[in-house]
């Protein structure tokens, strides 16, 4: 639960859906997690979620509004461009296993 001054981050089910299908295509937790900036912890309950067939937009991690500031990105700013991330890394992973 969020304490007092703290926004709790929200990511997209398919946000969470290509982060998990990156961890069953091989990639460790801890890789996945350091390049889409999510705990392994939350990782590891979507990864949980997803194989008892009950993920849901509802685990978040809690952010800070100073982590939410950091290099000058807003909260939506900075999920888009996690977004982006994870889905260039997922396309990479595509061309370099063909």
């Amino acid at each position: 639960m969020a304490k007092q001054g703290q926004v709790r981050a929200r990511y997209t089910a398919e946000f969470k859906q290509e982060s998990v299908r990156l961890v069953q295509a091989g990639e460790s937790i801890a890789a996945v997690s350091r390049n889409i900036a999510v705990s392994e912890q939350t990782l590891y309950n979507w990864v949980k979620a997803v194989r008892d067939g009950q993920l849901s937009e509802a685990e978040s991690p809690v952010v800070t509004p100073e982590k939410m500031e950091l290099g000058g990105f807003n909260r939506s700013s900075q999920h888009s461009i996690v977004e982006q991330i994870v889905y260039i890394y997922s396309a990479l992973r595509q061309v370099l296993s063909s």
